[in-house]
């Protein structure tokens, strides 16, 4: 639908986000790489049309690829830039754009640390949006980080390394899925998945990993 829309020069169906939607599939299947480029084709396209919703969107989106990477500090001023984003749109966000993002700020939050993390907002929030969204669109993964996506995470979603972050925090089934708004029966699917993913056979194994591997 992308390209065919491309061709035809549909260009209010491509600030609709299909680029946006494509990044969160790609991160989901662990492309990360692939993501990046289409969270950033987004944030460039939305640019143009002053999209603020989408940009602060892809911005989020962005801000937990280099989470997964530990890029701690940029990770923290890209979601710091997608909140000046939100604040500049004028209606509420769209639900899935909105659980997204509250999910994305919760976990860089939790990374970087309350304090280092509003040390950040401090920074961003004095900048030239400008050139904060010029650095987004120039940024890119490095060697290391594309190279060991596969073997460092063990294959999970990025929404299995969300669950994996919260367990390796020693959270219950229950608080993860207050954390993440799904339900519980959803909790223990993931859980499930990661020890067969990850071949330990406890949650406190899958801890360990997580913290011996960077995860958490």
């Amino acid at each position: 639908a992308l390209r065919r829309w491309r061709e035809l020069g549909f260009q209010w169906e491509l600030t609709q986000c299909i680029p946006g939607h494509l990044a969160d599939v790609a991160r989901a299947a662990g492309d990360l790489t692939g993501a990046m480029l289409l969270y950033q084709e987004c944030l460039a396209i939305n640019r143009e049309r002053l999209d603020t919703e989408n940009m602060s969107w892809s911005l989020a989106g962005l801000a937990m690829i280099k989470l997964t990477d530990r890029e701690l500090d940029e990770a923290g001023r890209l979601m710091a830039l997608a909140q000046r984003f939100e604040a500049l749109t004028v209606a509420p966000l769209t639900p899935h754009i909105r659980e997204d993002h509250e999910l994305a700020l919760r976990e860089i939050r939790a990374a970087v640390g309350q304090e280092r993390f509003a040390e950040i907002q401090v920074s961003v929030n004095a900048s030239d949006l400008k050139v904060g969204v010029d650095s987004a669109l120039a940024m890119n993964r490095s060697t290391a980080s594309a190279r060991t996506d596969g073997s460092r995470c063990g294959g999970l979603t990025p929404r299995e390394l969300d669950v994996l972050r919260m367990v390796a925090a020693g959270r219950s089934n229950q608080e993860i899925a207050n954390g993440l708004f799904v339900s519980i029966g959803t909790v223990k699917v993931h859980v499930s998945n990661i020890l067969s993913k990850l071949d330990v056979k406890s949650r406190v194994a899958a801890a360990d990993y997580a913290h011996r591997h960077g995860l958490a």
